[in-house]
C-alpha cells in the first residue's frame, strides 16, 4: 500500500500537483526519509522534484522530512541531480529581442523558465542545509568546479553565497579557477576572477592560470588579450616555472601558438629562461612544430633573442631543426647558438626589454637619458633582428646550391 502512495505522489511531482502532494502528506504518516517509488526504479521524492524542478514541492518535502543528503540507485544526492541536469542556456545567453522570430521567443521563454525553476530549487536546498561543497566524481571535483566547466554562473552565485569555498581544489589541485582555465573556458576564468579567485595558485603540476590560458587551445588570443587588460595581475607570474621548469612562454611554444607566444613577449616573457632540462622557448618551439608552421612565433622570438639557444642541456637539437630543409636559417641558428655575444648587444637587448611595448616608438626612445649612439642601436636593432631571420627563414636556395 506504501508503495502505491509513494507512485501516487511521484506522478504529483511528475505533473507538479502540489496541491495533491500536500493532501498526501497531511493526511497520511509517510516516512521521506526512506520513500522511493517503485515506478522511478526506486528514485526518492526529493530527487524526482530536484529532477523536474519542481521548487515549491522540493520545499514541501522537505518540510515534511525528506532527507537533503539522501542518495539515489546512482549514489547522487539532490543538489548533484539538479546541478547536472542545470539547463546549460541561461538568461546572459539570450540574443536581444529584435534579433529573434516567435519560435525563437518561445524557445528563450522556455529556457529562462527552466533555469529560474532550477535556481529557486538549489536556493531552497542550501536554505535546508544541502552541502555547498558537494563533490561530484572520483577526481574530487566539487559543485563550483562542475559550474565553473559548464559556465552556470546563477548556480556558482547561490553557491558562494552559502559558503562554497572557492579555493577548494580538485585531486589535480585545481581550484575552479584553475580548472575552467585549463579548459579555455573565458566566461567562467572571468567571472570567478571578478568573485575574488586566487590568481597566485598553482596545480600539482606547478601550473598557474596563466600557464593554463597559454596551453589552452579553447582560449583565443582576443578572449587571453581581454582578460590580461581586465586583470593585469594575472601578467604577474608571467616568468614564474613550474616544476619541470617551464614557464608560460615553453608552453605557448610547445603549441605553436604565435599569437600568444607574440603577446606573452610584449608583456616581458623571458625567452631566456630555460626548463630543467636546458630547453629555451625556442627550442621547445622548433622541438614540436615545424618553423614553417609557426612564422609569427619564431620570427616574435628571434627578434627579442641576442643569443638563440638551440641546444639542450645534453647537447641535443630540437627535432624540427634537424630536419629542416632550410640550410642556411639552420646553420646559422646553430652557429648563434654556440658563439657567445657581446656585452654590449645583451645591455641593449636588456633595455629593449625594460620597455614595455607601448614605449618602444621612436618618440619614446629618443627621450631616454642614454647617449645617442645608444639610443639609435635600440630603435634598430629589433627591426634588424627581424628582417635578417626573415631572409634567412623564407630563402630559397637554387637548384644548383642543393646539389
Amino acid at each position: 500500500m506504501e508503495l502505491d502512495i509513494y507512485d501516487v505522489l511521484y506522478n504529483a511531482v511528475q505533473e507538479n500537483n502540489i496541491t495533491l502532494c500536500q493532501e498526501i502528506l497531511q493526511s497520511k504518516s509517510l516516512n521521506l526519509q526512506r520513500a522511493r517509488s517503485a515506478k522511478a526504479l526506486g528514485t526518492p521524492l526529493l530527487h524526482a522534484a530536484c529532477m523536474y524542478r519542481r521548487s515549491d514541492i522540493a520545499k514541501v518535502l522537505l518540510t515534511h522530512g525528506a532527507d537533503i543528503s539522501a542518495v539515489d540507485h546512482f549514489g547522487r544526492t539532490p543538489i548533484q541531480i539538479l546541478i547536472s541536469l542545470w539547463p546549460r542556456a541561461g538568461p546572459w545567453d539570450k540574443p536581444g529581442d529584435t534579433m529573434i522570430d516567435e519560435i525563437e521567443r518561445e524557445f528563450w521563454s522556455r529556457m529562462i523558465s527552466k533555469h529560474d525553476e532550477s535556481l529557486k530549487c538549489l536556493l531552497i536546498l542550501l536554505a535546508h542545509g544541502a552541502n555547498a561543497n558537494q563533490k561530484f566524481n572520483d577526481n574530487n571535483s566539487t559543485a563550483l568546479h562542475v559550474c565553473s566547466h559548464r559556465e552556470l554562473f546563477s548556480a556558482l552565485d547561490a553557491l558562494l553565497l552559502f559558503g562554497a569555498g572557492i579555493e577548494y581544489r580538485d585531486n589535480d589541485l585545481r581550484t575552479p579557477l584553475l580548472h575552467a582555465a585549463k579548459h579555455g573556458i573565458h566566461r567562467s576564468v572571468r567571472h570567478l576572477l571578478i568573485q575574488g579567485a586566487d590568481h597566485r595558485v598553482e596545480d600539482k603540476d606547478g601550473c598557474t592560470v596563466l600557464h593554463l590560458l597559454a596551453g589552452s587551445n579553447r582560449m583565443s588570443i582576443e578572449e587571453m588579450t581581454s582578460l590580461a587588460h581586465i586583470f593585469p595581475q594575472l601578467l604577474n607570474t608571467m616568468n614564474f616555472r613550474t616544476l619541470k621548469g617551464h614557464t608560460s612562454l615553453h608552453v605557448a611554444c610547445q603549441n605553436g601558438d604565435g599569437e600568444k607566444i607574440k603577446f606573452l613577449l610584449e608583456n616581458n616573457a623571458d625567452p631566456n629562461i630555460k626548463d630543467d632540462l636546458g630547453r629555451s622557448p625556442l627550442y621547445t618551439l622548433l622541438d614540436n612544430n615545424q618553423p614553417g608552421q609557426s612564422v609569427l612565433g619564431l620570427l616574435s622570438l628571434l627578434e627579442v633573442t641576442v643569443q638563440p639557444s638551440v641546444h639542450d642541456r645534453d647537447g641535443n637539437l630540437p627535432k624540427y631543426l634537424l630536419w629542416c630543409s632550410r640550410t642556411r636559417f639552420k646553420q646559422e641558428l646553430i652557429t648563434r647558438s654556440r658563439s657567445p655575444v657581446s656585452l654590449y648587444a645583451l645591455c641593449i637587448q636588456r633595455v629593449i626589454g625594460c620597455l614595455k611595448t607601448t614605449r618602444r616608438s621612436v618618440l619614446h626612445v629618443s627621450r631616454l637619458p642614454l647617449p645617442l649612439t645608444i639610443r639609435e642601436e635600440i630603435m634598430s636593432t629589433q627591426q634588424s633582428h627581424r628582417e635578417f631571420w626573415q631572409k634567412l627563414l623564407f630563402f630559397v636556395e637554387s637548384p644548383s646550391k642543393s646539389k
